[in-house]
This record gives structure tokens, C-alpha cells and sequence, in this order.
């Protein structure tokens, strides 16, 4: 439009320009005192220039009004009048898709909120999971001290170098549960429970010959309560990290499990099979050779007392044992001066009396004799306890007894890890609870006796029931 008006401004210009000239020109063709010496030809001249002039000036007229009428205000305003409707009509419209625009994204916003809320839902640690990072974070720890005592104990250097192994990949195994642990919100343990307290506390007082037997038995025993933890973490954790660690971990434990087996067979004891948990699905039964076919026709019979060398000590050993006690028991019933010491005698002679029952039971199944009489060692021992005065008899009595509950329950754990018999290992593990608590009253009762404390009967039960939670 701009450069419409300066065309329309320069031919306004150049009209007044053309009739000032005219004017001119007509004024001296109309005066005649101009007309005077101008020639006729000239007078004709001037008066079509100025008929010229007031056409140009008239088409300059007609081509503004044109102009005017065509980009002129009134033009662009009828232009712009019927798009207004437009534009108002367009505006709900408009409205309508912004508000459902913003009414999407708002919903898309909830649905990720949710979703992101539920995956920390879905993520976050259930009782299994709690419980699975306490029970094998302290069997860590367990089996890492185990581990470094039998590093100073062991005489064997193989067995020494394997328990290296397990202190060092063990430790490494715990600090990476106690790093998920502490991202999934879940506390690891403190240190060892009481229940492996007691047990270090029985491997730490095995006699030296009996060290190596020890260590292994309370290792496959470990391997086999680790990979029941592990296979319930995996099938039914909620943290998938966890289940993850709990898949690897898995196999380390294996390893040292057929490790632990294999030093167990070269000492002459065949350990028990290997649980199928911690190993995926059960395996499906393999198909012997025909040597092994043989050989389980005609066993030869030096593998056959090998194999069952372990239950034949455990029964006599274990129902020696246990007639001691029972005798030692009715002894301490009436001749005991505390009245603590005589209510745990009366315990022990009921509770052993029926193991003994149990025992005899179990070891008939397996084809084993029972032992007869009490053997010559621990019949001294019961000399010496009935020659004793009054005021010693008590911690005679509880001496004599935390040693010998200390080695049932190490004969009862050993037969639990190493026996053949199902019988007889069905018989350890339902009689190990009662040997420990046995071992832990008269240990308390011990400490008791040599301090000169004489607590009531309360204390003992108290003891008692803190060992059975």
C-alpha cells in the first residue's frame, strides 16, 4: 500500500505540474493583448494542449477513485468483517482442543505418576526378603569365623587352603548382600545370632583329632540351611536385585558344598546327598552303567563298613553317653545340695531316658547294637562324682556334665551332617535341640555353682525358654 500512495502521490503532482503549464499557455490564447505577435498556428496549439491537459487531469481523477475504492480503509475493512466470524467461531473450537490436549497430558502425567508408584510398590522389600538378608548375612559372618579358625586349627593343608577359599570368597559374597542390602532398605545383621555363637563356641572346644571331622560336618550342614535360603529368596523375593545375588550365590555355595564332600569321603566318612534346593529344579534321575550296576549288586564290603562307620560310632558313642548320663542324673537327684542343680538332674534322667528309647529305636532300623553298660572312662568318672563330699558335689556334677553334653551335641550334629541311616539322621536332628539346651543349662548352672551364686529355680527356666525361642 505504500508504494500505491507515493504512485498515486506522483501522478497528483505531475497533473497540477501539466496544468499549471496549460494555464500558462491558455492564458495568453485568451488575452488578447497576449495574442498580438503570436502566430495562428501557435494559438491552435495551446488550445489542444489544453484539451490534452484536462484529460490527463481527469484520467489521473479516475484512476485515484479506482484506486481509492479497490485498497482504500473501507476495502480492508469489508475484507477483514466476514473473517471475524470466522475466527470467533473457530474459538471454542479451539478451546475445546486445548482443553483436551491439556486434559490428555494430565492423564498420561497420572498414569506415570501411578506407574512409577507402583513400581516402587513392586520393588520394595518383603518379609521374605528381610528375612533372607538376616539369616544369610549371619551365615556369612558364621562361615567366615568358621573358616579363619580352621585356617590356625587344621593340620591338613589342602583342608587349610579350602578353608581360605570360603573366608575369602565368603567375605566378598557378604559385603556384596550387605551393598543390596542397603539399597533395597533392608538392615544386615550385626554380627554372628546366638544360635551360630553356640556353634562356634562347640567347633572352638573340639579336641584337636576331632577338629577336621568338625569344621566339615558344621560345613555341609551350612551349605545345605544357605541353599534352602537361597531357593526360597529366588522363588519368592520381591527384590529382583536380591533374587539376582541369590541366583549367584547359589553356585559359590555349591562349590564349596562339593568341596566340603569331597575332603568328607577322603577322611572315610561318605556325606549324606546333596539337597536339590539351591539347584533350580530337582534333577531328574541318571541311569547307572553297568559297572555301577554291578557294584550296587555286589557292593564290595569294604565300602559297605565305610559307609556305615559313621552311624556305628554315633550309636555307641552317642548311647554311652547318654547311660552316663542317666546314671550321673539319678545320682545329682538326691544327693545335690542346690535345689536348681536337682531340678535340672531330675530334667535331664526324663528327657535322656526316652532319647535312649529313641536312640535304641533308630539304631535297631539301621542294624547297629546299642551299647550295654557304661564303658570303663566314664564309669571312673562316676566313681569320683559319688566319692566327692557334699559341698563339692555340685560343680563336680556340672563339670562332668557341660563336657558331656558339649560332646553329645557334637555327636548328634556330626551324625545330622555325615550319617547313612535316615533313621538314625532323622533321630539326631529331632534330639539336637534338647542336647543344646541341656549343654546351655549346665553351663549356666556351672557359672553359678563356682561363683557361689544360689539363684532360684526361675533363672533356670528363664534359660530354658530363651533356648527354645
Amino acid at each position: 500500500m505504500s508504494v500505491l500512495g507515493s504512485a498515486c502521490g506522483s501522478l497528483v503532482q505531475r497533473a497540477h505540474t501539466l496544468s499549471g503549464s496549460t494555464d500558462c499557455r491558455l492564458a495568453v490564447a485568451h488575452r488578447p493583448e497576449y495574442r498580438e505577435g503570436f502566430p495562428a498556428g501557435d494559438l491552435r496549439a495551446m488550445n489542444s494542449a489544453r484539451h490534452t491537459a484536462l484529460l490527463k487531469v481527469l484520467l489521473v481523477v479516475v484512476v485515484l477513485a479506482v484506486l481509492y475504492a479497490l485498497f482504500g480503509p473501507s476495502a480492508r475493512a469489508a475484507a477483514a468483517a466476514p473473517a471475524a466470524p470466522a475466527a470467533t467461531s473457530s474459538r471454542p473450537a479451539t478451546q475445546a482442543v486445548a482443553a483436551a490436549s491439556s486434559a490428555s497430558a494430565a492423564s498420561a502425567a497420572s498414569a506415570a505418576s501411578a506407574g512409577r508408584a507402583n513400581a516402587r510398590a513392586d520393588n520394595a522389600p518383603s518379609a521374605q526378603d528381610r528375612q533372607f538378608v538376616q539369616a544369610l548375612g549371619a551365615s556369612g559372618y558364621a562361615a567366615v569365623d568358621a573358616a579363619t579358625m580352621a585356617v590356625v586349627r587344621t593340620q591338613d593343608p589342602q583342608l587349610r587352603a579350602y578353608a581360605q577359599q570360603v573366608a575369602r570368597e565368603r567375605a566378598v559374597s557378604n559385603a556384596q548382600l550387605a551393598a543390596i542390602a542397603r539399597q533395597a532398605g533392608v538392615a544386615m545383621p550385626g554380627g554372628l545370632d546366638s544360635a551360630h555363637a553356640m556353634q562356634r563356641q562347640r567347633l572352638d572346644m573340639s579336641p584337636p583329632g576331632q577338629f577336621e571331622l568338625a569344621y566339615l560336618g558344621r560345613e555341609l550342614t551350612d551349605h545345605q540351611q544357605t541353599l534352602e535360603l537361597l531357593q526360597a529368596e529366588m522363588n519368592t523375593g520381591r527384590v529382583a536385585a536380591l533374587r539376582n545375588f541369590a541366583a549367584s550365590a547359589a553356585s559359590l555355595v555349591r562349590q564349596h558344598d562339593a568341596q566340603a564332600r569331597a575332603f568328607a569321603s577322603a577322611m572315610g566318612v561318605a556325606p549324606p546327598a546333596p539337597s536339590t534346593m539351591g539347584y533350580g529344579a530337582p534333577r531328574p534321575p541318571t541311569l547307572p552303567t553297568t559297572a555301577q550296576a554291578q557294584a550296587q549288586i555286589h557292593p564290595a564290603p569294604q565300602l559297605a563298613v565305610a559307609s556305615s562307620e559313621q552311624d556305628r560310632r554315633f550309636v555307641q558313642e552317642l548311647g554311652a553317653n547318654g547311660l552316663a548320663a542317666i546314671d550321673a542324673a539319678r545320682l545329682a537327684a538326691t544327693r545335690a545340695t542346690g535345689a536348681q542343680v536337682r531340678v535340672y538332674a531330675q530334667q535331664v534322667e526324663a528327657e535322656r531316658t526316652n532319647a535312649q528309647a529313641q536312640l535304641a529305636a533308630a539304631a535297631q532300623q539301621a542294624g547297629i547294637a546299642m551299647p550295654g553298660s557304661i564303658d570303663g572312662g566314664r564309669l571312673a568318672k562316676r566313681q569320683r562324682l559319688d566319692a566327692s563330699s557334699a559341698p563339692q558335689f555340685d560343680l563336680i556334677y556340672l563339670t562332668g556334665e557341660v563336657a558331656d553334653q558339649q560332646d553329645a551335641v557334637q555327636l548328634i550334629e556330626g551324625e545330622k551332617a555325615l550319617g547313612q541311616s535316615p533313621a538314625l539322621r532323622a533321630f539326631a536332628a529331632a534330639a539336637l535341640p534338647m542336647a543344646m539346651q541341656h549343654f546351655q543349662n549346665a553351663r549356666t548352672l556351672q557359672v553359678q555353682a563356682a561363683g557361689g551364686v544360689s539363684p532360684g529355680l526361675a533363672a533356670v527356666g528363664a534359660d530354658t525358654k530363651a533356648l527354645k525361642r
